[in-house]
């Protein structure tokens, strides 16, 4: 439990510090580093034994006289209860819950692969589906409907970018911190913020290859409405649309905001 609730803190400040501070830059490559490497290192210092002598020598002393209770006033059918164990039984309950959640979507994720016809492509598996689902990616593979492989090839490139920034594995290694801290509100919302960044990356590479900007954006919006989601998997439009479109049209921020990040050391 104290390893919970160091690191529990360790990552409330550091995802309240990006979210009030750094979501809203463009450099969304730095960014995504920044979140997973500060995630790491607030996974790893609650392992590691500091010492700081000096403030634990200003602290004052306090002696608490004992008091002595008379064996016959102690009701010796009186059961206390237990709050550790209840915790404990809380925390694994959720912590099964969410494992439960995260295995159907895999499953879900997986079958629906099965589903498509297999065509090679370079550096990636390529999965077509007769159906009209929403295109997306996962670990190495691309899965996308028949009609918009044929209609619209950006849609495909959009994925790619996914594929090639191992976007998947972020998920993985995300899904492992929400397993263990699923209590913290914080945690589900810097797990949003990835799956923003993870967007903003992909509609960034796709833009930079020369798509009209105008023309991509319309797409999007004619493909904002899907009904399949698959919270291990990058999708084409599972994310929301509006962030999408504006960080498309933002002003590119200036690389020395990057040096906001070391804000975090002292705190």
């Amino acid at each position: 439990m104290g390893y919970l609730i160091k690191s529990g803190v360790l990552l409330s400040v550091f995802y309240a510090f990006f979210i009030l501070f750094m979501k809203r830059k463009t450099f969304f490559r730095f960014n995504r580093m920044m979140l997973l490497l500060g995630t790491l290192i607030c996974m790893l210092i609650p392992v590691f034994k500091i010492d700081v002598p000096a403030l634990t020598d200003s602290i004052p002393h306090i002696v608490i006289p004992e008091v002595n209770v008379d064996d016959d006033i102690v009701d010796g059918s009186s059961v206390s209860f237990d709050w550790k164990t209840a915790c404990i039984l809380i925390y694994l309950s959720g912590v099964m819950t969410v494992f439960g959640l995260m295995l159907q979507s895999l499953l879900k994720t997986y079958a629906v692969i099965r589903q498509g016809a297999l065509k090679a492509e370079g550096g990636y598996s390529l999965r077509i589906i007769d159906e009209d689902i929403p295109s997306f990616s996962f670990l190495r593979t691309i899965v996308i409907s028949k009609r918009d492989y044929e209609d619209h090839p950006v849609i495909l490139e959009h994925e790619a970018a996914h594929v090639s920034h191992c976007h998947t594995c972020d998920l993985l290694f995300f899904s492992v911190v929400t397993l263990v801290h699923w209590f913290n509100p914080l945690v589900w919302m810097a797990r949003s913020e990835l799956m923003m960044l993870h967007e903003y990356e992909a509609d960034d590479s796709v833009i930079q290859q020369g798509i009209d900007a105008a023309q991509y954006q319309l797409l999007l919006v004619k493909k904002a409405v899907g009904t399949q989601r698959f919270q291990l998997a990058n999708g084409f439009n599972h994310t929301k649309l509006k962030n999408r479109i504006t960080m498309m049209q933002t002003t590119k921020t200036n690389k020395w905001a990057r040096l906001g990040y070391l804000l975090c050391v002292p705190v």
